[in-house]
């Protein structure tokens, strides 16, 4: 993403009347014009493994836990400034008794009441000090959830638990922290209300993700999002989105027209198999989640010229090639590389970082 691109740049996606001709759009969209608007928040390391989380006021908190020790949980403020937190590594290994000790945090997610639930990962001359930790940004005050012992015993990996990596998500009143390594995975939920009045118990509620009755394989780059309905999905790049439900079985999202109304965002990179090394940027609205046998073909592969944004309704899905997208300030839709992304629930917008040029962004999309 350029750098230029610090004031609002506006992406306009309309329909084409050779469109009609050119087969260049699948499922006709209506004759209404659609307007993308992506406005830089901030500018972070690029390549980096980015956790995002937005506080109950919109503010929009950011994590990269391989910036070094002092990697503290970042805000950014209106102005596009961002200052650092008093949430540290350091700070998390005072609180556990051991300012010594070495760690990251691996894992963010927000919680009611303004806070802050973070997954620490640090040892101390060989002992675990894996944890759960609650942080309030209005006072700084950092309190224990889960031990290492707690979280050993909840997921039963035991010694395992140091090798496992870790990534919260909320859906719906839940917070799940998935861990996992090379022979395994635990799914622990927490109550998010519960992080309001007392020590939340951690359960399990299944022993291992199932597919047809065998165990699920999990690739590294699944990435777990949760809805607002309490439920869980694995985005896996190149695939889809596949759902898992209450009991651990997993199974490929139904078509839209046959599924309530998600509030999971998903933007989605895509490699075209027909052009080998050249991805597309696929653009779904907040309100509707992709399966993965709606991703791929959207349209006519020899007609549609890319880069492309894809758009699934409840109903269609709509393609607009690159003749029919009006891009300002040079903004290099290919390049986007999509690390990670919230919905903003109280503008209506995605968050996103793009780990390709490092910078946090808000993006909407509305009729014009």
């Amino acid at each position: 993403m350029s750098r230029t691109i610090h004031a609002l740049v506006a992406l306009i996606l309309l329909t084409c009347p050779a469109c009609d001709d050119q087969g260049t759009v699948a499922d006709k969209p209506a004759t209404r014009s659609v307007k993308v608007e992506l406005k830089t928040l901030t500018s972070l390391r690029a390549n980096q493994h980015t956790n995002l989380a937005i506080g109950a006021r919109g503010q929009v908190y950011m994590l990269q836990p391989d910036t070094g020790d002092d990697a503290a949980v970042k805000v950014i403020t209106s102005s596009g400034d961002v200052i650092s937190t008093g949430l540290t590594p350091a700070a998390i290994a005072k609180a556990l008794n051991q300012p010594t000790a070495r760690g990251a945090m691996r894992g963010m997610v927000a919680v009611p009441g303004g806070r802050l639930l973070v997954y620490y990962s640090g040892t101390e001359r060989a002992a675990s000090l894996a944890s759960l930790i609650l942080y309030d940004p209005a006072t700084d005050r950092i309190t224990i959830v889960a031990s290492s012992g707690d979280l050993a015993a909840a997921s039963e990996m035991g010694l395992l638990l140091d090798l496992s990596r870790a990534q919260l998500v909320r859906a719906g009143a839940s917070v799940w922290l998935w861990l996992r390594h090379v022979d395994g995975s635990a799914f622990l939920k927490i109550d998010a209300q519960q992080l309001e009045v007392e020590r939340p118990r951690l359960s399990k509620p299944f022993n291992a993700v199932t597919e047809n009755g065998e165990r699920f394989k999990f690739r590294d780059e699944d990435v777990l999002f949760g809805d607002t309905d309490g439920s869980l999905r694995i985005m896996r790049p190149g695939t889809g989105v596949l759902r898992i439900d209450s009991d651990g079985k997993i199974a490929p999202e139904p078509p839209p027209r046959d599924r309530p109304r998600s509030s999971v965002p998903s933007l989605l990179l895509r490699e075209d198999a027909r052009q080998p090394g050249t991805r597309r940027l696929h653009f779904y609205p907040i309100e509707e989640l992709p399966s993965a046998g709606e991703i791929s073909p959207l349209a006519d592969g020899d007609a549609l010229r890319y880069p492309a944004f894809g758009i699934i309704t409840e109903s269609a899905e709509r393609v607009y090639d690159r003749d029919s997208i009006i891009i300002r300030h040079g903004f290099p839709l290919h390049a986007l590389r999509i690390n990670n992304w919230l919905s903003d629930t109280n503008a209506g917008n995605v968050i996103a970082y793009d780990a390709m040029s490092g910078e946090v962004f808000s993006l909407s999309i509305s009729a014009r």
